[in-house]
């Protein structure tokens, strides 16, 4: 690999002429910050909000009550037509929330590479501006589901209407290549940062919000929050939001040009060799998988598996628990980051942080009370800290002209993990959930093992390579 020095990483990505228009002056004040933390609130407030419906839905269908949304009730006498009616229904539930996220990812999986891919020549606004319409449409599906009483097959068209946009893997990208577009070195860190803050502020507030709009309002007002939060993310993206890239990189290239170009680019990326590069970038890419894995199943298993006995969880419960979930995380990175560093190695962060979310999973599994459960949140205080690590580890190993290919590569194991994972454990819920509830919960920290196996060779590899530095050798 060629070396580089650190004026490359510090450069803008887009260069900027010193005398700006007045457009892009403004630019450099409205930004994208405000649109992520819409974006994710509106999301966040869907994804808790549609499991439920969808398991109240299929009660009253059978004129059973699946769960009091004031007291969390649910029927525990396993002997009880009622109980075996009742897994019946949280059975169908999880096959439900599969089939959907299923479709929408899928669709979104190859809608966020092409999008991503034509942002490079064709400017970031048309991806930023796509994904709040297709999550917009899906909001005004579920009101008409619900107002007239529709079946739910119905919902499948708003999930490929979401899918088709790109969801929010594509509205990340965007804003991501737009902060880089315009910002550089510290400051491109520190606005990466803030939008992470932003996610985690986004998320735990709307799962606090949304159990109160369905416990006292019902099931209309998430999906209303969703609407307005996606009308206006997509308004303040096309009136307010200046394109970063200047018009002499906006050219004009066809499609099939584009994703020639793309899959070239990732078999230059992953042919070279040179100091074990490739097998480093192939399992630390595998390790993203299986942490995107994790995390994209969480927060609908959750859901499922807390309404169910031996919790029997309100929508304001799961809310606060989903919430405690999230926002432990972003004081896990800050500090952990911080300090960790001073006792441990890069990669023996990792390995911490994976163990804290084994640790979680495994704890789920056997939860049988409140308390344990929200003991989960505060060790999987240290289980996002893999993503970070692992993005900056392999950046260090690419050229400065590979780094947008390198992240395409890893918003495809994004997409690759939202689309199977929630369908595979799902359906592993659902298949074992009369025997035992949690038995998807210990399948999630079978595959986090593989991913300290993979550390644990690169731990072994640099351990070897060691004994070479100290004597002057280099490794490029």
């Amino acid at each position: 690999m060629d070396e580089y020095n650190d004026k490359d990483e510090t450069a803008p990505l887009i260069s900027k002429p010193a005398t700006g228009t007045s457009d892009q002056r403004k630019s450099r004040y409205v930004t994208v910050e405000p649109m992520i933390f819409l974006f994710i609130f509106g999301r966040a407030t869907y994804m808790l909000a549609f499991p439920q419906f969808i398991k109240e839905r299929l009660a009253s269908d059978q004129n059973v009550s699946a769960f009091d949304r004031s007291n969390g009730s649910c029927y525990l006498n396993k002997s009880s037509k009622m109980y075996v009616t009742q897994e019946e229904i949280q059975k169908q539930a999880t096959l439900w929330t599969m089939y959907l996220n299923a479709t929408a990812q899928c669709l979104a999986m190859i809608t966020a590479t092409i999008l991503c891919s034509y942002s490079d020549h064709g400017g970031r606004k048309l991806p930023a501006i796509l994904p709040p319409v297709g999550a917009l449409l899906n909001a005004l599906v579920y009101l008409v589901v619900i107002n007239f009483h529709l079946p739910l097959h119905f919902l499948f068209i708003g999930a490929i209407l979401q899918g088709v946009a790109g969801e929010h893997t594509t509205e990340l990208a965007a804003c991501f290549s737009y902060l880089a577009d315009i910002t550089d070195g510290e400051k491109r860190r520190f606005r990466f940062a803030v939008v992470d803050v932003t996610f985690y502020l986004g998320t735990a507030g709307a799962q606090v919000l949304t159990g109160y709009l369905i416990q006292i309002l019902g099931y209309e007002a998430p999906f209303w929050i969703m609407f307005g939060c996606m009308f206006v993310v997509f308004f303040y993206a096309v009136l307010f939001l200046q394109e970063s890239l200047q018009r002499s990189d906006t050219t004009s290239v066809s499609w099939t040009t584009i994703l020639v170009s793309l899959f070239k680019n990732i078999w230059r990326l992953f042919k070279s060799d040179i100091g074990g590069r490739r097998s480093e970038l192939i399992r630390g890419n595998i390790v993203l998988l299986l942490q995107f894995s994790a995390q994209s199943t969480a927060t609908s298993l959750y859901v499922l598996y807390l309404l169910d006995v031996p919790f029997c969880w309100t929508p304001v419960f799961i809310g606060y628990f989903n919430a405690i979930r999230v926002c432990l995380r972003a004081p896990g990175i800050l500090i952990g980051g911080k300090l960790l560093p001073f006792c441990l190695s890069e990669l023996a962060i990792v390995q911490l942080s994976l163990l804290s979310f084994i640790s979680s999973f495994v704890l789920s599994a056997f939860a049988y009370n409140d308390v344990m459960m929200f003991v989960v949140p505060i060790i999987a205080s240290l289980a996002s800290l893999t993503l970070p690590l692992i993005r900056a580890r392999i950046s260090r190993l690419v050229d400065p002209n590979e780094q947008g290919v390198l992240f395409a590569c890893v918003g495809c194991m994004e997409g690759v993990a939202n689309f199977i994972a929630p369908t595979a454990f799902n359906a592993i819920y659902a298949a074992t959930l009369v025997y035992f509830s949690g038995f998807a919960f210990i399948c999630l920290a079978a595959t986090l093992i593989l991913g300290i196996f993979l550390i644990g060779t690169l731990q072994w590899r640099e351990h070897k390579l060691t004994p070479l530095l100290a004597d002057g050798g280099k490794i490029n």
